[in-house]
C-alpha cells in the first residue's frame, strides 16, 4: 500500500473514503515490485512476481499457497488481509498493465480493485496452529499494519482499522478454539498451516463462516465495484507433511494439475493449488544461503521443504514407501521404486495368489488381491472398497473379482483355489452362531457355486455339532464334512487373518525395505571349472552354483502394487505413530481401513505352496544358469536342462512360503497344501 501522495485512488465505496488516512492503491503488480528492489517505491507493502501475484488476484474461493519452504506464505497471507475484489473477467489488452496515475505512485486499474480496510464491515479471520505463533504473527503484523493506521493488540488478538473494519486473530489448539467463531461472518479468512489441522470437517466448520452479506447487484464495471461489495475467499498456507496432509492433499492437490481451478460438483464453489518454492522468494535468493541449508536436509525431508513433494513426508511411520521412484540419496533405478504401472509385470496364474481384507459395514471394507512371483516379491495388483454393504454382497463382489483368476489357473492346471484371509472380526458369532465370515461365503457360493467357499474353523469344528453353516439344513455327518473339505479345490478358503499389529506393521516395513543388508560377493565365477564339474560330478556343480545363488543381491523391494490400487497407494503415506507406542495410530478413516487389509493380506503371506508347472520350472533354472554362464554351449545347456527335470520330478518345483523373522513365525498356522 502506498503513502498518500495526492494522487486520487482507484473508484472508492459508497461508504465514503477515510479520513485523513492513506488511499490504498494496489502494489503487487510487476511495475512496483521493481521500483521497490530499486529503492524508489513509496511502497509500505510489495509482492514479488510469480506464485504470490497469483494467488492475490486469483479468483477462487478457497485458495492453498506454498508446498515447500521459504515461498512467502506468511507474507502473501498479509497482503491477501489488505487486497481489495480483483476483477475475475479483466484482461490486460496486449499483455500490458493499465497503469493510473503518475510516476512513483502509478498503479494498475485491472490488477486490483480498492481495498477492503476501507469499508466499514469487513471482517478478518486469521487462524494459527497455537498461541506462541500468534504472537509472532502480531509481532509482525504491527509492524506492517502499524504504519497503515491500524491499531494492533494482543489482548484481544485483533487489528482495528480506522474504518472499522477488524482482523480478528484466533488459534488451532484444540477442537474447542473452533467453536468461538462458528456462526460468525467473516469475508476472509486465512489458515496458517492448514496440514495441523487434523480433520477436515473441523476445516469445514470454520469455512462455512466464510460468507457475505455484501453483495455486488451486478451493476459495476469489472474491477471497479463501487456498491461496497465483500466477496468472500480462503486463503490456506501450509507445507507438506502433519497430521492433517492426507485430507488437505486429497482435497486441493489430488483434484487437478497445480495453478487450476477446480470446481466442486457438489458445492459448486472453487479452489486451487498454487505452489511455491524459495526459488520463487527473490529476498531469500539474494544469496543462496537458505537454499543450501534446505538442499543439505536428509532425504525425505529435503524433498518435501525444498522441492514441495507431497509424497515425500507421508506420517512417517513407512518412510521407505517411494510410490514415484526414488529420492536423493537412494539407490538408483527401479529399486526404489514401489508402484509399477498395472499390467507391466504379466502374472502368471501358477504364481500363490491370495486375498486379505479387513471387513466393516460403516466403516470400509477393503479387500486386496496379492501374489507372489519367483524372485519372492509380492505384488498386489487389486483393491475393492466401500461401506454399508451387506456381508453377502461383499462376499458376491469378492467372487466376481476372483472368477477369471481362478479361471486361469485351472486352465493352466493349477488348482483353481484361493485364499482369503479375513479381520478377527469377521469371525465373531451372533445370538445365532451366525459370523460374517459365513455370510461373506455365502455370497462367494452365491456365484461360484454352493461350496466354492471353505470356512475350515466353522465347517471343522462347528458343523458337526450345530448344523449347517446357516443352521437351515439338518445335523451334519463327517462324510459331509469331508465333502466340504473336498470343495476347496475350487473357489476360496477363508480364514482369520494373524492380528498382532507391532509385528505385523514390521512386516510391511521388511516388504517395503529397498537397500541391501550385506554386500554381495565380489568373487567371479568360473565358467570353465563349473563345466568341468558338469561332466565329472554334478553333484557338486550344483553345490558350486548354489554357492553364487547366496551371494547374490537381494531381488527389491519385495513389495510391489499396481497402480490401479490408487487408494492403497494414498493411504500408505497417511500411517502415523502412536505417541509414546510402535503402533500406528488409528483415527477410523478409510485409510486406517486401508492399512489393516495391507497388514492382513502381508502378515498372512507365508502360509502358500503351489507347484510350479514343470517347463516353467525349467526354463527358469536354465535362465539362470544361462545368466551365470553366458558361453554356455547347446550340449552342456541339455545336460542341465535333464538335470533340472530330474530336480523337478523329486519335488524341487514347489514354490516355497515367504521367509519371515523368526520371531513372527509363531503367530502363524502351519502351511496348508493344496493337493
Amino acid at each position: 500500500m502506498a503513502k498518500p501522495r495526492g494522487v486520487a485512488p482507484p473508484i472508492g465505496f459508497e461508504t465514503g473514503e477515510i479520513k485523513g488516512q492513506a488511499h490504498w492503491v494496489p502494489t503487487y503488480c510487476r511495475h512496483h515490485f521493481e521500483l521497490l528492489e530499486k529503492g524508489k517505491s513509496t511502497c509500505i507493502y510489495g509482492c514479488p512476481p510469480g506464485p504470490m501475484i497469483r494467488t492475490l488476484i486469483s479468483p477462487a474461493f478457497e485458495i492453498l499457497f506454498g508446498g515447500a519452504r521459504g515461498g512467502g506464505k506468511t507474507e502473501c497471507g498479509r497482503g491477501f488481509l489488505l487486497k481489495g475484489n480483483p476483477s475475475e473477467t479483466g484482461t490486460h489488452p496486449g499483455g500490458e498493465h493499465i497503469m493510473q496515475g503518475v510516476g512513483d505512485d502509478s498503479y494498475c486499474g485491472i490488477c486490483v480493485n480498492i481495498s477492503y480496510i476501507a469499508h466499514p464491515h469487513y471482517r478478518a479471520l486469521i487462524l494459527r496452529e497455537n498461541e506462541k505463533d500468534l504472537a509472532d504473527w502480531l509481532s509482525r503484523a504491527k509492524m506492517l499494519y502499524g504504519p497503515m493506521g491500524a491499531n494492533v493488540t494482543e489482548k484481544p488478538a485483533r487489528a482495528v482499522w480506522p474504518s472499522g473494519a477488524t482482523f480478528v486473530l484466533g488459534h488451532m489448539r484444540d477442537e474447542s478454539s473452533y467453536t468461538d467463531y462458528m456462526g460468525q461472518e467473516f469475508h476472509r479468512i486465512v489458515f496458517e498451516e492448514l496440514t495441523q489441522v487434523s480433520d477436515e470437517l473441523l476445516y469445514l466448520r470454520i469455512a462455512a463462516s466464510c460468507r457475505s452479506t455484501f453483495s455486488c447487484k451486478g451493476k459495476c464495471r469489472p474491477g471497479n465495484c463501487v456498491c461496497g461489495a465483500l466477496k468472500p475467499q480462503i486463503l490456506c498456507t501450509t507445507n507438506p507433511g502433519g497430521k492433517g496432509a492426507i485430507w488437505v492433499k486429497k482435497r486441493f492437490i489430488s483434484v487437478g494439475p497445480p495453478d487450476t481451478i477446480y470446481k466442486d460438483e457438489r458445492s459448486g464453489l472453487t479452489r486451487i493449488y498454487i505452489p511455491s518454492k524459495v526459488t520463487d522468494n527473490p529476498y531469500l535468493m539474494r544469496d543462496g544461503q537458505y537454499v543450501k541449508q534446505l538442499d543439505a536436509l536428509p532425504e525425505p525431508t529435503r524433498s518435501a521443504w525444498l522441492l514441495g513433494d507431497w509424497d515425500a513426508l507421508g506420517g512417517q511411520y513407512f518412510r521407505d514407501f517411494r510410490p514415484k521412484g526414488p529420492l536423493a540419496g537412494d539407490p538408483p533405478g527401479d529399486v526404489a521404486r514401489h508402484v509399477i504401472p498395472a499390467g507391466s509385470h504379466a502374472l502368471a496364474p501358477f504364481w500363490p495368489r491370495w486375498i486379505g481384507g479387513d471387513w466393516g459395514y460403516g466403516h470400509n471394507y477393503v479387500f486386496l488381491w496379492a501374489c507372489r512371483d519367483q524372485n519372492g516379491q509380492t505384488i498386489i495388483y487389486r483393491e475393492l472398497s466401500g461401506n454399508e454393504t451387506s456381508s453377502d454382497a461383499v462376499g458376491a463382489a469378492i467372487a466376481r473379482a476372483s472368477f477369471h483368476d481362478l479361471m486361469a489357473m485351472e486352465k493352466a492346471g493349477v488348482p483353481p483355489h484361493m485364499q482369503l484371509w479375513l479381520s478377527f472380526d469377521a469371525f465373531s458369532r451372533d445370538a445365532g452362531e451366525n459370523t460374517i465370515a459365513a455370510h461373506i461365503g455365502k455370497g462367494i457360493d452365491s456365484v461360484l457355486g454352493v461350496g466354492a467357499a471353505y470356512i475350515p474353523e466353522f465347517y471343522e469344528q462347528l458343523a458337526p455339532q450345530t448344523g449347517s453353516v446357516f443352521n437351515t439344513s439338518p445335523e451334519w455327518g463327517l462324510s459331509d464334512v469331508k465333502k466340504a473339505r473336498k470343495q476347496r479345490e475350487f473357489g476360496i478358503t477363508i480364514e482369520k487373518a494373524p492380528n498382532d499389529r507391532i509385528l505385523g506393521w514390521q512386516h510391511i516395513r521388511e516388504m517395503l525395505r529397498f537397500r541391501q543388508l550385506s554386500e554381495s560377493s565380489k568373487q567371479t565365477f568360473d565358467y570353465e571349472y563349473s563345466m568341468k564339474l558338469l561332466h565329472e560330478n554334478t553333484q557338486l556343480y550344483k553345490e558350486y552354483l548354489r554357492s553364487f545363488e547366496a551371494r547374490k543381491p537381494e531381488i527389491l523391494p519385495k513389495l510391489l502394487i499396481f497402480d490401479n490400487c490408487s487408494k492403497l497407494i494414498e493411504a500408505i503415506p497417511t500411517a502415523e505413530y502412536k505417541e509414546g507406542t510402535e503402533d500406528v495410530l488409528k483415527r477410523n478413516t478409510p485409510e486406517d481401513d486401508f492399512c489393516d487389509s495391507l497388514r492382513y493380506t502381508l502378515f498372512s503371506e507365508n502360509v502358500h505352496q503351489i507347484p510350479e508347472p514343470q517347463q516353467s520350472f525349467v526354463k527358469r533354472k536354465l535362465d539362470e544358469a544361462r545368466a551365470m554362464n553366458p558361453n554356455m554351449d547347446y550340449n552342456s545347456l541339455c545336460h542341465v536342462a535333464r538335470q533340472y527335470e530330474d530336480e523337478f520330478k523329486h519335488g524341487k518345483g514347489k514354490m516355497q512360503p515367504f521367509n519371515v523373522r523368526p520371531e513372527s513365525s509363531r503367530f502363524f498356522k502351519q502351511p496348508r497344501r493344496v493337493n
